[in-house]
């Protein structure tokens, strides 16, 4: 269902954004740098679009400007923004009217919070076994069983395009069987890597292994 349709300044980046996310960006190009300032000034928002594989997507996230970190003689500058909500776009534009930048007609996805909070609690399992594996330590602003499958979905090895997919489920519902199901499949192949790498130490070989790609 949708929900609005407007004109919104566009920043294609090879990134995934989710709804919520913190992100930092550092802004060096004169078009991006006009973008941000005029979004600024005028307090609106712009939307990220990622860019994969050399195409531009269907789908992105709008951005909210929180704070503008530095400015620098260049004028280059470090921002700090956060994700809102989900768009698609209608049409894209390699420049709005009376800018440099590029900007689209996009309209606003559903977003269902219709979670499974049996789901929640095995997915916080599935991450925290995927840290253990890993043994890699994660901080975040929430209790872990608290946060949304968008603030865990960077956070559990996804590849880009993967990202991506998950971006376009409106159920929360369905997040959570997408990262499940990723979960479910990564971590003992993630396991039985580490196993290899014992046994190759074991056996004076180490320096010698070539893991596969995975």
């Amino acid at each position: 269902r949708i929900i609005t349709m407007e004109i919104v300044p566009m920043f294609p980046l090879s990134i995934v954004p989710f709804p919520e996310e913190k992100i930092n960006l550092h802004i060096f190009e004169d078009r991006y740098k006009a973008l941000i300032k005029d979004c600024n000034e005028g307090k609106k928002r712009f939307g990220i679009i990622p860019y994969i594989k050399d195409m531009l997507m269907d789908y992105g996230v709008e951005m909210e400007i929180k704070e503008i970190s530095k400015v620098y003689s260049d004028e280059n500058m470090d921002i700090k923004s956060v994700g809102k909500r989900v768009f698609r776009v209608r049409e894209f534009f390699q420049k709005m009217e009376n800018t440099t930048y590029p900007g689209a007609i996009i309209e606003y996805a559903e977003n269902y919070e219709d979670e499974d909070y049996g789901k929640r609690l095995l997915l916080w399992d599935l991450i925290q076994e995927l840290f253990d594996t890993l043994k890699v330590k994660r901080k975040f602003d929430k209790k872990p069983t608290d946060l949304n499958t968008f603030e865990l979905g960077h956070h559990v090895a996804l590849p880009l395009e993967e990202e991506y997919k998950m971006l376009l489920l409106e159920k929360e519902s369905e997040r959570q069987d997408f990262l499940i199901l990723h979960l479910k499949k990564i971590i003992p192949t993630l396991q039985n890597l580490d196993l290899l790498k014992e046994k190759i130490k074991m056996n004076g070989h180490f320096r010698n292994l070539k893991p596969p790609k995975i």
